[in-house]
């Protein structure tokens, strides 16, 4: 994995291969200015051919990229409204293949939704190693990095076979902890913090969130109380107390008693 620039994308691809974007234009106030930057390039709508043929005009767009698309990039990188793939398919049917992976086997609600193309979900499907059958066809991602300044590149297995994607209650709090780490990077509270460090703690609040079910004002103390004691984030404590059956005030309380306990000894 590393940093990367849209124009180092281009150069690093092999010429068997294209670059293609995935879009989410609900994800723009004003679409219309997604749909300018859009003219004149090669562009296919996602849902075609899919259960979500209906829903065409939101339907998520996979774009053939070109080098005068740097600017597009960079908005999507600020957006984080979709990813990049490398692929030796031509678009149409790499439209059809990606497809198949909108849809997804819920353990409780069956059949669902899926954006996996969103640079949290991918993340999520990149991490899991159960979900290594997905990305069809497709050589290497790019995904906006967590402070939105840079696409980050992994590598993809493109000779393996699409399977349906298993969404688990362990996936939906991968998923809360890598969109609240999108969320928070770039916060005055996190912004000088490793990116490592911030993961962390998302992933702690991210359990808090599930297990306590915290409002906005609650994820943010919550977030602040981390960002200013990020050293209390590694004792097997701490983890002892996110999962203790007790109520959100009382583990409040004891998150504050804590960190003054571990401040003393290290003080001492």
């Amino acid at each position: 994995m590393q940093k990367i620039d849209p124009e180092r994308i281009f150069r690093s691809v092999s010429r068997d291969c294209s670059l293609f974007l995935l879009v989410d234009i609900n994800q723009y106030s004003e679409p219309q200015n997604l749909l300018r930057q859009l003219e004149g390039l090669e562009v296919r709508h996602l849902f075609v051919g899919t259960p979500f043929s209906q829903l065409i005009m939101q339907s998520p767009r996979l774009v053939e990229l070109s080098l005068q698309c740097t600017d597009l990039l960079d908005d999507v990188c600020r957006q984080l409204s979709g990813c990049i793939v490398a692929s030796h398919l031509p678009i149409d049917k790499l439209n059809q293949d990606l497809g198949k992976m909108l849809l997804a086997d819920h353990e409780s609600d069956g059949k669902v939704y899926l954006r996996f193309f969103m640079p949290a979900m991918a993340r999520v499907i990149l991490q899991d190693s159960k979900h290594t059958h997905c990305w069809p066809n497709c050589s290497r991602l790019w995904l906006p990095d967590y402070r939105r300044e840079h696409w980050e590149e992994f590598e993809l297995n493109d000779t393996i076979k699409l399977q349906p994607l298993s969404i688990s209650s362990h996936t939906e709090q991968s998923l809360k902890a890598e969109h609240l780490t999108y969320q928070l990077a770039r916060t005055k509270h996190w912004i000088s913090k490793p990116i490592e460090t911030v993961k962390q703690a998302m992933q702690s609040l991210a359990l808090l969130a599930v297990l306590d079910s915290l409002t906005v004002r609650e994820l943010n103390q919550w977030s602040e109380f981390m960002a200013n004691n990020s050293e209390l984030l590694k004792p097997a404590s701490w983890f002892s107390l996110l999962h203790q059956p007790i109520s959100k005030q009382e583990k409040w309380q004891r998150a504050i008693a804590l960190n003054d306990r571990e401040r003393e000894l290290t003080h001492d």
